[in-house]
């Protein structure tokens, strides 16, 4: 191979570093900057919805404790009595409870309306059933520990479909502990997929068997049933078809706020601040609506 003449051999090794191409060029310069900062502003969504979220114990995820710590305590301790004059929840349950932050969502539609103190502790294994959870064995221990209000009991979104036996033989376990800890039981209702709508019916009946012991239904798939009947349908799903929104997720705070409290949410505020942006005034409305006609047919709101 013939050697490079010598002008080019000297155009080449004058050739500028590739930041100081960038550094040239104020449209390159710029497009540069714009991308670096997209991408720290994405990597830092997670802390800053942290930061932005209503007052609260800290959220529990998975491997964050020892587990093995957890059930020695539970083991040499009697269970706390439950809180007087406010609510202390443990959320057990998947990405359906961690995506747009459920349980803050819970808390901000709690103080809008003048609800009892909402604290709460989120035990959360990201595509967990609650076989996992029972398995992994910290959920079952930080229940038997005591000191809640209520647990919130969810399975995986196709559990009812796919392993109804180990949904009714872990729920009815969960339940039981729950109670057995001084403990509301609330079972998480979860909804059928975008596009299998279908669905729905063999969820609600699967969740309702398991309202044993005392247990009640927080109707959610029900209220996301009414919801997609509206006009205009409110988007309650992301990309996938199956995680919530930040619609879908004001919808199922919507009607745990009628589950704990025994209160309609019609005219409650849609402007969470660890929301990306507000819901719109008629969107939460039909929210609002949906959740209150579900939480009525289910008989939990006071009279």
């Amino acid at each position: 191979m013939s050697a490079l003449p010598t002008s080019a051999a000297a155009t080449r090794d004058r050739s500028p570093p590739w930041t100081a191409r960038i550094c040239g060029h104020p449209a390159a310069m710029t497009t540069w900057l714009r991308l670096t900062a997209a991408l720290l502003l994405l990597a830092a969504l997670p802390f800053l919805t942290l930061c932005a979220s209503p007052r609260r114990e800290r959220p529990v995820d998975a491997d964050e404790e020892s587990v093995a710590d957890l059930v020695r305590l539970a083991e040499s301790t009697a269970p706390a009595p439950p809180p007087v004059g406010r609510l202390r929840v443990l959320f057990i349950g998947n990405s359906l409870t961690r995506v747009n932050d459920l349980p803050a969502t819970i808390a901000y539609l709690a103080a809008a309306g003048g609800a009892p103190p909402f604290t709460w502790v989120r035990d959360g294994i990201d595509g967990g059933s609650l076989g996992l959870h029972a398995r992994q064995g910290r959920a079952p221990a930080r229940i038997r520990l005591g000191g809640w209000s209520h647990v919130v009991i969810q399975d995986h979104s196709t559990a009812a479909l796919s392993f109804p036996a180990a949904l009714d033989r872990h729920g009815r376990d969960f339940v039981r502990s729950a109670r057995a800890a001084g403990a509301q039981p609330v079972l998480y209702q979860t909804w059928a997929a975008f596009d299998r709508p279908e669905d729905q019916d063999v969820i609600t009946a699967a969740y309702a068997a398991l309202a044993v012991d005392g247990a009640v239904v927080a109707p959610v798939g029900e209220a996301f049933r009414r919801a997609l009947a509206s006009t205009p349908q409110p988007d309650l799903y992301v990309f996938d078809g199956l995680h919530p929104s930040a619609a879908g997720t004001y919808l199922v705070a919507c009607v745990f706020y009628a589950t704990f409290f025994g209160r309609s949410p019609v005219g409650l505020p849609g402007d969470p601040p660890h929301f990306y942006r507000a819901i719109p005034p008629a969107t939460a409305t039909v929210l609002q609506r949906a959740a209150q006609d579900a939480a009525t047919a289910a008989g939990l709101l006071k009279r």
